[in-house]
């Protein structure tokens, strides 16, 4: 069976880009959510909201209802800072205490949480964990199954990375373990940023095979710092 979801909408937000009419000047507006809005939220989850809110405005996503919309966060690493915060919390606490604050923010699914409730989204809601090679592909196929079983009529993907030294250090250690083919496609950590694409069943602005291996590299000779996402996304604007 051919695995295919209709892009609704999509949005981006790398160390390079702010928006993606940066890469699809033609395609429908969207709206940009000023960073000084989400104050208050993680840096990942801001990220996330960021890159997700142009593609929930392109798609007109709002006028759905809530439990009509399925969620999928995608990050390699998650909230780093929020992780590291809260080890050396308790750390400092001799183990005896440490900040709920960031317990709650470094749990891996903090960041679907936090969208979620930004977008009042009712419908699944689900976090996953891919290696970058692999992100893309695991997500879309993630939202078909949603779709294809009827449990929502729209999914909001998003994949975001927060850049931070010590994710640095994970990847590289994750790199040594890998068979020396996979080593180089690794051992380089992902750069800060988020991807968003709404997907449905029917009715959007293209057909997108979900078992996609995403091309990495740059387009138009710059480079991304969410390779292989961005690349990919900018893949489907430069294929038409």
């Amino acid at each position: 069976m051919q695995r295919r979801v209709e892009l609704l909408g999509a949005g981006l937000v790398t160390d390079e880009l702010a928006a993606i009419h940066e890469l699809a000047p033609t395609w429908p507006a969207c709206e940009l959510l000023p960073p000084e809005k989400l104050a208050g939220q993680e840096r990942l989850a801001s990220l996330a909201i960021r890159a997700a809110h142009q593609a929930w405005t392109m798609s007109h996503s709002g006028d759905l209802s809530g439990e009509q919309i399925g969620l999928i966060c995608v990050s390699a690493w998650g909230a780093v800072d929020a992780t590291v915060g809260y080890l050396q919390s308790m750390l400092d606490a001799g183990g005896k205490f440490a900040s709920p604050r960031l317990f709650s923010r470094s749990v891996y699914s903090s960041v679907a949480a936090a969208a979620a409730i930004w977008f009042g989204i009712k419908g699944p809601c689900e976090t996953l964990a891919f290696p970058p090679a692999a992100a893309v592909s695991g997500a879309l196929t993630a939202a078909w199954r949603l779709l294809a079983t009827e449990r929502c009529a729209r999914v909001l993907v998003v994949w975001a990375e927060q850049s931070a030294a010590i994710s640095h250090d994970l990847a590289r250690r994750a790199a040594t373990d890998l068979h020396k083919r996979e080593y180089e496609r690794y051992r380089e950590s992902l750069g800060e940023g988020a991807v968003a694409v709404a997907v449905g069943r029917t009715g959007g602005l293209r057909s997108v095979e979900c078992s996609v291996s995403p091309p990495t590299g740059s387009w138009q000779g710059k480079p991304f710092a969410m390779d292989p996402a961005a690349a990919w996304l900018a893949g489907l604007v430069d294929n038409g």
